[in-house]
């Protein structure tokens, strides 16, 4: 008697391509998935060549190296992301910044988003800020889970990045608390500041309304929360009226998202409703906000 041999059925490939999309940031898996077959190559490559992770020295000089073999890679990458430890809880330092900075200043890839994830700020060379303002395509800086010394290199990197239009915040600290007492960073471009929040960012808020002025032309606000905490209470702490009266004269977009958060649908309505006094912006019926 033979084994009967059972044939699963075939998925369509645009299932695969959403497995595959949940390994972007896992280049061993991805790239074993782009040998598999010919239907899993596109997507993995896809990732491979549009976004570099980089968490060493090694993997800046490599990706340096590919860029000068590859000019249609230099114009496809699209997303850098400088990652320090390799989960939110670690945050580690990223000497790899100063020297991406340093080694692309002269021919930097297309990118048009940064990003810096488990992060601190330790020991990178001043000339680093020189060296970004060479990385004319980024137009996004991510910022996640990441310690800097003070607000003023902070304020260093954001102004660095010349045609920065839009700065995502995750869990921000400093080592040394305050507002900066002066700066000045010339013309900004940033129109779109997106608050992720897991814990208050209060010396970022008054480093962009206070100090820097950045939170005056903001066009799109976007915030978010993902703990259960109260509403309201939250709602002070992360500062969120001074950036609206600041922008209140510009602001477009005002975009509120909760998660987990014990409140009746009613209750975060009539809360949100609050700070819109303090723009010109108006709620539409299905809750979300319009001129």
């Amino acid at each position: 008697m033979t084994d009967a041999i059972q044939v699963l059925p075939k998925l369509p490939v645009e299932v695969w391509e959403r497995v595959i999309d949940h390994l972007w940031e896992d280049y061993p898996e991805l790239l074993a998935c782009s040998l598999v077959c010919r239907a899993w190559q596109p997507r993995s490559s896809f990732h491979l060549l549009n976004r570099a992770l980089l968490q060493s020295r090694s993997d800046v000089y490599r990706l340096a190296k590919n860029l000068q073999l590859s000019e249609g890679l230099r114009k496809r990458m699209h997303t850098l992301i400088v990652r320090g430890g390799r989960t939110e809880a670690t945050r580690l330092a990223i000497p790899q910044i100063g020297t991406l900075a340093a080694t692309l200043a002269r021919s930097p890839p297309q990118a048009e988003e940064l990003g810096l994830w488990h992060a601190m700020w330790r020991d990178i060379p001043d000339d680093t800020f020189l060296h970004l303002t060479r990385f004319t395509s980024v137009t996004r800086l991510t910022l996640a889970y990441v310690t800097f010394p003070n607000v003023v290199t902070f304020g260093r990197l954001i102004f660095a990045l010349p045609c920065l239009e839009v700065l995502a915040c995750r869990d921000i600290s400093f080592d040394k608390k305050g507002t900066a007492v002066a700066f000045y960073g010339g013309p900004t471009q940033i129109l779109d500041f997106d608050m992720l929040c897991g814990t208050p960012m209060v010396d970022v808020v008054d480093f962009l309304v206070e100090t820097a002025y950045v939170a005056h032309d903001l066009e799109e606000l976007h915030v978010a929360w993902w703990d259960p905490v109260p509403l309201l209470e939250d709602l002070k702490a992360l500062r969120i009226k001074p950036i609206l009266q600041a922008a209140s004269d510009s602001l477009l977009v005002f975009d509120v998202r909760f998660g987990g958060i014990n409140l009746q649908p009613s209750e975060a309505f009539q809360s949100i409703g609050t700070l819109l006094y303090y723009t010109t912006l108006t709620t539409r019926t299905d809750g979300h906000p319009a001129r």
